[in-house]
């Protein structure tokens, strides 16, 4: 919050990192503020804004404990926590103001006005002071990134002290042929300086870059109307050469395009894509022997990707020499460079809402995960968790259905049902990924829905089923937050309404 230049260790992403202390950093503006209207009011101020200032540190608590639900990382928690800063900052400085329009008229205010004028003094001459002191340390040969760290520091803390110095009683020395005027703009200078005492402590080697070409907008070589599948290891998601990223698009690069890839950067962490595909949410890349795994299990007709809807795949170079394999199992080069190549389906596009023949429920997600990784053969079989109501580890059938998709969106599919049977109910299978909080409704009446193989969405239809069959996305957190969010939007008016109310009645003549 106050040394911007400072550094330290951080753990994340399988590494050890030098993070700078500019993600806590915010101009110092607020923080001036705050302090100089605790050191002028006191326990009155802190009175004031106890609840703002209870929030405040609640806010900052959780941004430094190692991870605090649901963002999962606790630096996610410091857009708040600078909006209650900035908010007490505003404050703060308000107040402040309102105090010396108060005592504009008395001696004592002779002496803010003469504070002012030492500490834009003083700020001025801060470049000057910085730039000594790292022609000093090089001519001494000391280490420029300490020094400069530490006298940074004492800057800053000097501009700290000077600034609270601005709305303290005390008598400071005349200063000799000064005139008496008051320094509104100091608060701007204090923006402007503690920006420049920020960033100039900052170096560009602490940024990730990534040089994106314009080409990147381009779909091709891939299909818009296909879902793909990229395989590329770490080393080549944190590329160097930017002609990569035209081809393997590791991450979300893919949506500047309008691409469709089942894997990229996620921080939810879809469960069936890291367990049973073994593809981390970060980046989307995988190890060589899983995706070795995936090429020679997963890519025939009756594989996990053609469940999953997937008829493109995107090899990296350091994957090539499973092209020729890959190409024996239905699919075609249709696209190659010296950093990879692009192959489809031969075969029609795959299914996106299919009924299964069949289904063996099974007693824990882990042994879902491991019956698919494990097997030596295809087809992928068919795996749902035990609820109680079907019987264990036993294959039990399903009966076919007409389906016939009304409308499909990413967050919503409608689709026509009629059922073949009047005895056995069917097994509905969307190609989408699953995640907590998909709903299933048939004709109005809720559904439950399961995680096939840990993966994808299946829902089990009754017997003599006939109507519309619709999956849609709607978590209950989302729903309450919309309801929190227009909660909020209606006070908020009726209080801007009642504001003008009371004050057209109190304009009035004769109030």
């Amino acid at each position: 919050l106050f040394a911007p230049s400072f550094s330290s260790e951080w753990y994340g992403w399988g590494g050890r990192y030098a993070r700078p202390a500019i993600e806590l950093a915010s101009g110092l503006v607020p923080q001036v503020m705050l302090a100089a209207a605790l050191f002028r009011f006191r326990l009155a101020f802190a009175r004031a804004f106890r609840w703002d200032l209870i929030a405040l540190g609640s806010v900052l608590l959780l941004s430094v404990l190692p991870s605090t639900a649901p963002f999962q990382m606790s630096f996610r928690w410091l857009p708040l926590f600078h909006l209650l800063l900035g908010l007490l900052g505003a404050h703060a400085l308000s107040a402040l103001r309102s105090d010396e329009a108060t005592r504009a008229a008395s001696p004592a205010a002779s002496t803010v006005r003469e504070a002012s004028i030492w500490l834009v003094a003083a700020c001025l001459v801060f470049p000057i002071l910085e730039w000594s002191v790292l022609i000093i340390s090089s001519s001494l040969f000391l280490d420029l990134d300490f020094v400069f760290q530490v006298s940074l520091a004492a800057l800053v803390l000097l501009l700290i002290i000077l600034s609270i110095l601005l709305f303290k009683r005390s008598r400071l020395p005349r200063v000799r042929g000064t005139k008496e005027c008051s320094w509104h703009g100091l608060p701007c200078v204090v923006v402007l300086l503690s920006l420049w005492s920020t960033y100039s402590a900052v170096s560009t080697r602490w940024v990730a870059r990534w040089d994106f070409p314009e080409t990147l907008r381009q779909i091709e070589p891939l299909s818009p109307e296909m879902e793909y599948l990229g395989l590329y290891s770490k080393e080549e998601a944190y590329f160097e050469n930017a002609a990569l990223s035209n081809f393997i698009r590791p991450g979300n690069t893919a949506m500047h395009s309008g691409a469709h890839l089942v894997n990229g950067y996620s921080p939810i962490r879809p469960a069936g894509l890291a367990t049973t595909l073994g593809l981390p949410s970060h980046l989307g890349f995988s190890s060589e022997p899983r995706a070795r795994r995936i090429l020679e299990q997963e890519v025939g007709r009756e594989g996990m990707l053609e469940l999953m809807g997937v008829d493109g795949l995107v090899l990296a170079r350091s994957l090539q020499e499973h092209v020729a394999s890959v190409v024996g199992k239905g699919w075609e080069v249709v696209f190659t460079s010296d950093e990879g190549a692009v192959l489809h389906r031969t075969a029609p596009l795959s299914e996106k809402v299919r009924t299964l023949p069949s289904a063996v429920f099974v007693d824990s997600p882990e042994e879902i995960s491991e019956r698919v990784v494990k097997r030596k053969s295809l087809p992928v079989p068919f795996l749902l968790l035990h609820d109680g109501s079907q019987p264990q580890d036993t294959v039990v059938p399903f009966a076919p259905c007409k389906l016939e998709i009304r409308d499909a969106s990413r967050l919503r599919v409608e689709v026509d049902i009629e059922s073949l049977s009047s005895d056995s109910s069917s097994l509905v299978l969307f190609s989408r990924p699953w995640y907590p909080g998909y709903r299933a409704t048939l004709n109005g009446q809720p559904l439950p829905v399961q995680a096939l193989n840990r993966m994808l969405p299946a829902v089990e239809v009754p017997a003599g089923a006939q109507g519309l069959l619709v999956l849609a996305y709607s978590p209950a957190s989302l729903r309450i937050g919309l309801g929190m969010s227009t909660l909020g939007l209606i006070l908020g008016a009726c209080t801007v309404a009642a504001g003008q109310w009371h004050r057209r009645r109190t304009s009035l003549p004769g109030r």
